[in-house]
């Protein structure tokens, strides 16, 4: 497996290096290869560029270093995780000024180490040890963030994926209440329509939500929120490397997987432009960029001989998310290590 992982600056690029292989053995397997880059790119590149951006530069990092290329070890069949450490974590503060900026080196109580030099493990190394156990399958890219842990309660296993699949709990289609009070506007919310394809609507508001299950935009009883991770088979990772490779050279542009991938892929074109106009988007680039992404999707089914393009992991309505992307939330999944419960570090009911 190899682990890429992308940072703000070239100081953080050193530190991670330095600290996850002196860390390897116990966050991770010995035979794991880790790699860090940083991200400079003016102006960021989006979640969306930022991921490719980050494979493109590990790519690099590890044909330079070890005399290998990712994108040919991931059609063999290994797997390639990438995590996203960017943002000054300004929600975390004042935890975040502690470390130098570096929110994904937050602190959490527990050690780690060898007997005689035992540190502090940070939010990134839990980050590590939970998701390369779980969900990095062999020949896909997965995608996740530095400061989210979560536990699976339904069995995620190697069962074959589209080519794009995302992390999602699923249960009951919401009432506006249930979605006001679980702050559902702020994910990804996943449905289905009558010929069982999948529709991604990313952030939307109940009245948007509403009004396409009246349009019958989808026909689901069920709704998946999206977790923000998703993941490539090889040749999906390959396309979209191709695809986007103008803006990767020039590092021009900036794409959030959401708006720019999930929702031109799976949604019709009058219901993006509608999402994306009340986004403030100009036409001609909703325009532009929907009719780009289906000739990509039907480029890559018919090439591939498929049906479909995006699927959803369902990781189960009793799992564990712990999420220490704000203040209030580092302090009470802290606080929960201090009670008796069998459920003392969080849970998904958080959403």
């Amino acid at each position: 497996m190899f682990i890429i992982v992308s940072t703000a600056s070239p100081s953080q690029e050193t530190y991670w290096q330095e600290r996850l292989l002196h860390l390897k053995d116990y966050i991770t397997s010995k035979d794991d290869t880790i790699i860090v880059i940083h991200e400079d790119w003016p102006g960021g590149a989006g979640n969306a560029l930022g991921t490719l951006y980050a494979y493109k530069k590990g790519r690099d990092k590890a044909k330079e270093l070890y005399g290998i290329d990712l994108l040919a070890e991931q059609l063999q069949g290994q797997s390639i995780a990438i995590y996203h450490t960017a943002g000054v974590g300004s929600r975390l503060y004042p935890i975040t000024a502690s470390e130098c900026n570096n929110k994904s080196a937050i602190k959490l109580p527990q050690l780690i180490g060898p007997a005689n030099a035992k540190v502090s493990l940070t939010v990134l190394e839990a980050v590590i040890m939970q998701t390369a156990n779980h969900f990095c399958l062999p020949g896909r890219l997965s995608v996740f963030w530095g400061d989210q842990v979560f536990v699976p309660s339904e069995n995620f296993n190697n069962t074959l994926k589209a080519p794009i699949d995302i992390l999602s709990i699923l249960g009951d289609l919401p009432s506006q209440a249930e979605w006001n009070k679980r702050h559902l506007d702020h994910y990804g919310a996943i449905l289905t329509d009558a010929k069982e394809q999948l529709r991604y609507f990313g952030k939307i508001d109940f009245e948007t939500f509403q009004r396409n299950r009246q349009k019958k935009v989808f026909l689901a009883n069920k709704m998946g929120v999206s977790l923000g991770c998703f993941s490539f088979s090889a040749a999906m990772t390959e396309a979209f490397l191709q695809e986007f490779d103008h803006e990767l050279t020039q590092k021009s542009a900036k794409m959030d997987s959401d708006p720019c991938w999930m929702m031109p892929l799976t949604l019709d074109e009058e219901t993006y432009f509608e999402i994306m106009k009340g986004q403030n988007v100009p036409d001609n680039w909703i325009k532009e960029h929907y009719l780009r992404m289906q000739r990509f999707k039907e480029k890559f089914l018919t090439q591939h001989r498929l049906d479909s393009l995006v699927s959803t992991s369902n990781i189960g309505t009793a799992s564990y998310w712990w999420d220490y992307g704000t203040l209030a939330n580092y302090y009470g999944n802290t606080m929960k290590l201090t009670q008796s419960s069998p459920r003392r570090c969080g849970h998904a009911k958080l959403l």
